[in-house]
């Protein structure tokens, strides 16, 4: 169980510990949701399924969901993601961690509050409905490292918005801000350096 004198970098051990059963979970959820069937039956793409709450045998908290983007996942299997999340004093963590190179990615509760404020633009939603919908559509990030920004800054882009936060080590990364593109869109008036500034002033929240 995650506790709040946990550093991240223990976080990451309880995920890491915590995958085999969440792969167990997932097949069984693909069974249960008749992920297959509600595929050839759908005639819209994306299809996001509904995300499923589990509570792990080390009693972490994640949310297992599925998206399909095409027939193909008839025999392919539709896409599968996850993540984590536990409260501590000031708000609640999302994690998501990478199977093959078992980084974890950690959110901040303040980069919820700028996804919140900046892309759903409705102060009332839930906190933790707010996270749910971020990973129903942003579960993969495009990153890289920002040096001019900071010597350990990474961003990067997913499918609403840019991420700005820092590379604590290799096995983990802290997003801690969220910028929507309709901030950052450049009309016929805008440089490279205008978008460069504008991005330091949102690096600067964090």
């Amino acid at each position: 169980m995650i506790v709040d004198s946990m550093t991240k970098e223990e976080i990451r051990k309880e995920y890491i510990a915590d995958l085999p059963g969440i792969k167990k979970k997932t097949m069984y959820l693909y069974e249960t949701l008749k992920c297959r069937r509600a595929i050839i039956q759908t005639k819209h793409f994306p299809l996001h399924f509904k995300p499923t709450e589990h509570i792990s045998p080390r009693k972490n908290n994640y949310f297992i969901s599925f998206v399909s983007t095409s027939k193909k996942d008839i025999k392919l299997g539709p896409i599968e993601s996850d993540f984590l999340y536990y409260h501590r004093p000031e708000g609640i963590y999302a994690a998501t961690i990478d199977y093959d190179s078992l980084c974890i990615t950690i959110y901040s509760p303040h980069f919820f509050d700028r996804y919140r404020e900046r892309y759903l633009k409705d102060t009332s939603i839930p906190k933790l409905e707010v996270i749910k919908e971020y990973f129903k559509y942003n579960s993969t990030i495009r990153r890289t490292r920002n040096t001019r920004l900071s010597a350990d800054g990474i961003c990067g882009t997913s499918m609403h918005g840019a991420v700005l936060g820092i590379e604590e080590s290799h096995e983990v990364h802290l997003f801690k801000t969220f910028v929507s593109f309709e901030m950052l869109k450049e009309d016929q008036n805008k440089t490279h350096d205008f978008l460069y500034d504008k991005l330091i002033d949102f690096w600067n929240e964090i």
